[in-house]
């Protein structure tokens, strides 16, 4: 027994004698990692100080939204405690074997954290939405030419980075220097053992925040960031022949309306013939003259029956009253990437949009609506005032042999006026019509399919007669009928309300022009928005798709308002058949159509199966029947597009389970030219 007892006492000294050991080791390393985390600890309560008063002037939120900075130390604190953990090892080694150069290396890791969140926060400032993983998604040539026309950075943001990591940086010391009776080695000690816990609670879940504006406050920028590009790297997956095959079935079977034909080109199809549209017509003999204008930024949430930010749009309004009117109509993105290749094409997104899967050495085989008017007489144009490389869509619209696209404005016309860095995104778009009629003047084709892409409604926000659009806004914003909280924030946008206002201004010109034509009677125009306006406070996560899809001509027979759900992916459908119906035009023997036609039922309803892409290209929000997923959160649908959380796990994994179907196959037919198989 007196054996067995020292056996017991000299492992139990052993093991004293390791953990003194093992104590003795890692405590210079842990008291090291105390001093730096507190260090960049205080440097971001500095950051959030400042962040909420540079946002507030900026954005124009109360005073009640410090709320959200104030939960956000929480964050800060996770985010500094998983950074602690995963440099613990590393700073081990460097502490036993490099000692000398820690402290230079934590003194340049530490400038670099602190300018990279104040980059992130004027990203956030200028995007209205924190930077993810888009940083990576983007080619570089886009990256610098956004940069370029997008952020303005001059001597004096860069002089308030340079004080404001200074301020930081002695804010951190001096706390330091007088806080000698904290415990150094204990916050080392809190801050590793609690990023080794906590890391899965990095970010806060964006359904417990009621608008973006809250979320986007509460977030670490810096973690947000880091944790979205980990995700997008570490996330790819390749699919086998023998998960292709199951993967089509599930898919097929989901989408089980359309009549597939063809398992090896899974969204290979044939075309629905019936024609949802042309009984709101007295159309003519001959086939119309079809005006397509994508207008940047337009959004129900200014214009049309849904106007929660107040009508900012007369002339569209009084247009519509005139119109076929979609009120609960969805982009299929949150940027302009997307629009035109699911508007045209009802297209597949692929990684980082279908555009960009279009060059001249290599295209993934398709058609679309306007190489299907090309072939049955039309003459097509693209009209847009900026870069016609931006988004690939040069590349794409060539590709459709579109027989004119504009790319040369002359010396008649003035760009959008330059920021303070000399760059201008291009030409607003009253000059974008006006530059159109000439060329169309002077081709003098018919019949013909023209599609405009405006380009006014981005930021800089500088629309041409600056102080009289800004007049025109003050004037407005009195007269709606509008909450005074709401009135009080939008008139801290007062740039961006006064170019929608232009770009109403603007498309009332086009439309009085053509009045005046003597091809109007014959005359098809469809407007629509290419996304929402990225502002702080949309109503909830499927706001950000919500635009207006209008259809006007003199030849309706009556204005007609539409509740139903419908997409810029069900266009293309609607508009084959239309033309096939009502003028002999031969519809394709089979077709690659993401959606069905447009629905023209005037009560509520959503019979769409719709995945949904965000800035960044991710595909992790999708809209089914009467539900709609984004991220872990379930919601169900109601008129006017509003959300309801709803508590139903099962559900849930089935439709992100119907959602990753789709994103497996969109990514190995894009990838693979599996789209449209050869006659």
């Amino acid at each position: 027994m007196a054996t067995f007892n020292s056996i017991k006492m000299l492992i139990l000294n052993r093991t004293l004698n390791l953990f003194t050991n093992i104590l003795r080791f890692i405590k210079p390393t842990l008291k090291e990692i105390g001093i730096y985390a507190s260090i960049i600890f205080v440097e971001l309560f500095v950051i959030r100080i400042f962040e909420f008063t540079y946002l507030k002037y900026h954005l124009g939120f109360g005073i009640s939204y410090l709320l959200f900075e104030i939960k956000g130390i929480y964050y800060d604190f996770i985010f500094i405690s998983i950074s602690s953990a995963l440099i613990f090892i590393p700073f081990l080694f460097l502490h036993r074997y490099f000692p000398k150069i820690i402290k230079p290396l934590f003194y340049t890791f530490n400038v670099i954290v602190v300018l990279i969140y104040l980059i992130l926060l004027d990203y956030l400032r200028f995007t209205f939405t924190p930077l993810d993983h888009a940083f990576f998604v983007y080619p570089f040539n886009e990256i610098i030419y956004i940069t370029k026309t997008s952020v303005t950075i001059g001597f004096f943001d860069i002089l308030r980075y340079i004080l404001l990591t200074a301020l930081c940086i002695f804010v951190a010391f001096i706390f330091l220097k007088y806080s000698k009776r904290f415990k150094l080695l204990l916050v080392g000690i809190i801050f590793v053992f609690t990023g080794t816990f906590l890391a899965k609670n990095i970010n806060p879940a964006r359904k417990h925040y009621s608008n973006e504006l809250s979320f986007n406050l509460t977030i670490n920028k810096l973690s947000y960031f880091i944790k979205s590009s980990a995700n997008y790297f570490l996330g790819k997956s390749e699919i086998t022949k023998k998960d292709f095959s199951a993967l089509v079935n599930n898919y097929q079977h989901i989408n089980n309306g359309f009549n597939y034909i063809n398992p090896n080109y899974p969204l290979e199809r044939t075309p629905d013939t019936t024609d949802v549209l042309g009984s709101y017509f007295n159309l003519n003999s001959e086939p119309p003259n079809i005006v397509f204008v994508i207008m940047e930024s337009l959004s129900s949430a200014f214009c049309g029956s849904n106007a929660y930010l107040g009508n900012f749009m007369p002339f569209l309004d009084s247009l519509i009253n005139h119109s076929l009117y979609w009120e609960n109509y969805l982009s299929t993105s949150e940027r302009t990437f997307n629009a035109i290749p699911s508007i045209f094409g009802s297209l597949p997104y692929g990684e980082r949009g279908f555009m960009e899967l279009i060059h001249p050495e290599f295209a993934v085989n398709h058609t679309t609506f306007i190489q299907f008017l090309n072939k049955n007489g039309y003459y097509s144009s693209f009209y847009y005032g900026g870069w016609i490389g931006f988004d690939n869509m040069g590349n794409f619209f060539e590709y459709q042999n579109t027989n004119f696209i504009l790319k040369n404005f002359g010396e008649k016309y003035s760009k959008i006026e330059k920021d303070k860095n000399g760059f201008s995104w291009g030409y607003p778009d009253k000059s974008l019509f006006m530059r159109s009629f000439e060329v169309i003047d002077s081709i003098n084709k018919n019949p013909r399919f023209d599609i405009y892409l405006t380009i006014s409604l981005h930021h800089p926000f500088n629309p041409p007669n600056r102080e009289y659009y800004f007049k025109k806004f003050e004037n407005r914003v009195s007269e709606i009928d509008i909450d005074k909280k709401i009135k009080d924030e939008i008139i801290n946008y007062t740039d961006i309300f006064a170019t929608v206002l232009y770009t109403d201004d603007a498309i009332k010109y086009l439309i009085e022009t053509y009045k005046n034509r003597k091809e109007f009677n014959n005359t098809i125009f469809i407007i629509t928005g290419d996304h929402r306006l990225g502002l702080q406070n949309s109503r909830n996560n499927l706001d950000k798709y919500h635009v207006p899809f209008i259809i006007y001509s003199p030849m309706l027979k009556k204005a007609v308002k539409f509740s139903s759900v419908s997409s810029h992916a069900n266009v293309a459908p609607t508009l084959y058949t239309f033309m096939a119906s009502n003028f002999g035009f031969k519809l394709p023997g089979k077709v690659h159509w993401l959606g069905s036609q447009i629905d023209t039922s005037q009560t509520f309803r959503n019979r769409n199966i719709l995945p949904l892409m965000k800035t960044n290209r991710e595909i992790s929000e999708f809209l089914s029947n009467n539900y709609f997923v984004s991220g872990n959160d379930l919601y169900e649908l109601s008129d006017g597009l509003n959300l309801k959380l709803v508590e139903n796990p099962n559900l849930r994994d089935s439709l992100q389970r119907n959602l990753n179907y789709f994103k497996l196959i969109n990514q190995y037919i894009t990838q693979h030219n599996l789209l449209l198989s050869e006659d």
